[in-house]
């Protein structure tokens, strides 16, 4: 936490580290001092430091606080570290930018990804508030990138699944207006395109939002709400609570575990000081530790085997994977104490041109890309006579699968597909024109005791080719429980 030493005039920003043991709060220990700093003006109150831990029980921090009496108005954004098992922390920082500040200056997040890489955005230009994205990858500061120039406010920062979340208010060009909330992602190969979770925001000055379990955002509108990203576009807001008097300054926690998903919320609420700390569990739905919208010009990095890809229109599961026999899939890193489930939709269309012959039909569909040509290692296994066993109970017990297969109905007119994971089966499924089909199977423990999984859709039997449009493997660590947080710490 920071704090002001001195009444008015010149005095000392500083920063404060303390940590829960053995059922007390440490005393605190004074880890930054910036003295000859002048004190009085509204916009040098001080911003929320934040702060996470990586597996090593490092601690990182980032801060923003003025530069002292030789750089009047004007503040620096800091990283630092310490050691949090020391008893007297060494305490290096380093400054990453300075930065114009303005009344009630917002403050810079920090989170640490899977890869204990350190990302961190602050906001800077009061004239045209922009967000700003550093990045330290094996000790080294990379330059700076622009997320989005000109209306940016509070951002909050979070790492879920594969990727780093990004939520902020959203104003311009004219702070008076109603606002919106934006939202950004960053994969290994670079940032997502912007999306707009909610809007318009007509109460609050700024909605303050954050990010929880990378799949939540919740934010503070006279009440406060959240929403849940589906894959292709931000839903309509929850509401988690309506109260007489203003809400503000939310905080979340998303937690995940065989039992249940939850979100954790705590907010002020008041008209005045003092004000109320309010605190609400919600149960939710679960998120993927892991996902992917199929279907795209660029093939997913999970993607090992596809001939192309196909859009049969704008929703996630409408744009799909597609070969004529066989698409596979592969996801690494999984760990042998926890459970998985992986979640899959399929979806097709009819056409004259693929019911007739995907292959020579690709030509007349500018929908679907064909990658390239088949060749004769397509064509050599055949998944019935390795899966016959399988395949063959499953149709006995499924009424509408064997009365599908009896009538055998116009060529292409359905679609049969086997899911398996390092070669053992796991699912038939039967799936019509335009109708989504989702699967959802457990994962057996031993297939991922080597950390690695092979996934693979086969065409069975019949239909044109074997399609997948959405790809979710979700972490349930048995009973500790996943915990992802939102909001300043």
């Amino acid at each position: 936490f920071g704090r002001w030493v001195g009444p008015t005039g010149y005095g000392s920003a500083q920063l404060y580290y303390t940590k829960y043991i053995d059922d007390h709060w440490t005393t605190p220990y004074l880890l930054v001092s910036i003295d000859s700093v002048y004190i009085g003006i509204p916009e040098y109150a001080i911003p929320a430091p934040s702060a996470g831990i990586d597996f090593q029980d490092t601690i990182h921090i980032t801060w923003m606080s003025p530069m002292g009496q030789e750089y009047p108005h004007r503040f620096a954004v800091w990283y630092g570290n310490l050691y949090a098992l020391d008893t007297i922390p060494a305490f290096n920082y380093v400054q990453l930018d300075t930065i114009w500040v303005y009344e009630s200056s917002p403050c810079p997040t920090l989170a640490i990804d899977g890869s204990q890489n350190i990302h961190i955005v602050y906001e800077t230009d009061p004239a045209a508030p922009t967000l700003c994205y550093r990045f330290r990858e094996d000790g080294i500061w990379r330059e700076k990138e622009i997320i989005e120039s000109e209306g940016c406010y509070y951002p909050d920062l979070e790492f879920f699944g594969d990727r780093i979340h990004l939520v902020w208010d959203y104003r311009y060009p004219d702070t008076t207006v109603a606002h919106k909330l934006h939202y950004r992602s960053k994969l290994v190969n670079g940032w997502d395109t912007i999306m707009t979770i909610y809007e318009p925001l007509p109460f609050n000055l700024f909605a303050e939002p954050v990010n929880a379990g990378g799949w939540y955002t919740i934010w503070a509108d006279q009440d406060i709400y959240y929403s849940r990203f589906n894959g292709t576009f931000w839903e309509e807001p929850e509401t988690v609570r309506i109260t007489p008097e203003n809400s503000a300054h939310p905080t979340a926690l998303f937690r995940q575990d065989l039992n249940d998903s939850c979100l954790y919320i705590a907010w002020t609420e008041g008209d005045s000081a003092p004000y109320s700390i309010q605190f609400k569990k919600i149960t939710v739905r679960s998120v993927p530790e892991h996902y992917d919208n199929l279907g795209q010009e660029e093939k997913s990095r999970y993607c090992i085997r596809r001939r192309g890809y196909i859009r049969f229109g704008d929703l996630a599961y409408q744009s799909v994977d597609w070969h004529p026999f066989w698409l596979r899939y592969r996801f690494n890193d999984l760990n042998p104490e926890n459970r998985y489930r992986l979640d899959l939709s399929y979806y097709f269309e009819l056409t004259d041109a693929i019911g007739s012959s995907p292959i020579q039909g690709a030509e007349k569909l500018n929908h679907l890309s064909l990658e390239h040509k088949a060749t004769k290692s397509d064509t050599i296994f055949e998944p019935y006579e390795r899966f016959k066993e399988f395949i063959n109970k499953e149709i006995a017990d499924n009424e509408v699968l064997k009365n599908s297969l009896h009538k055998r109905g116009a060529k292409g007119s359905f679609l049969v597909q086997l899911l398996g994971v390092d070669w053992c089966p796991l699912d038939l499924a039967l799936i019509f024109p335009d109708r989504v089909k989702r699967i959802s199977v457990w994962l057996p423990e031993w297939l991922y005791e080597d950390g690695e999984i092979n996934i693979d859709i086969f065409r069975v039997l019949f239909g044109p080719y074997a399609v997948c449009g959405e790809l979710g493997l979700y972490e349930f660590p048995d009973a500790r429980g996943f915990e992802s947080r939102g909001g300043q710490q």
